[in-house]
């Protein structure tokens, strides 16, 4: 069994910039015979930066990307802003 969970992290602010962090966290279980494995992580999938200029988001690999998708994915940054 797996489980997918995409999460808004805390919230950095310097100045007058905001960044949001997005995080897939995953928890993973398997039954191997007569035990249990259990592991997990977590690891980015974008940031939403919003500033004077207006709100953004990018991706891991810097380009941005959909606000609205993002929010589709992980509705909670959106109370932050």
């Amino acid at each position: 069994m797996q489980k997918n969970k995409i999460t808004a992290g805390p919230p950095i602010t310097v100045g007058e910039v905001t960044v949001i962090p997005v995080i897939k966290a995953s928890i993973r279980c398997h039954e191997m015979g007569k035990g249990t494995s259990l592991s997990g992580f977590k690891q980015p999938t974008a940031v939403v930066v919003i500033s004077p200029s207006g709100t953004h988001a990018f991706d891991v690999t810097g380009k941005e990307t959909s606000l609205d998708e993002l929010m589709e994915a992980a509705p909670e940054p959106r109370g932050m802003m």
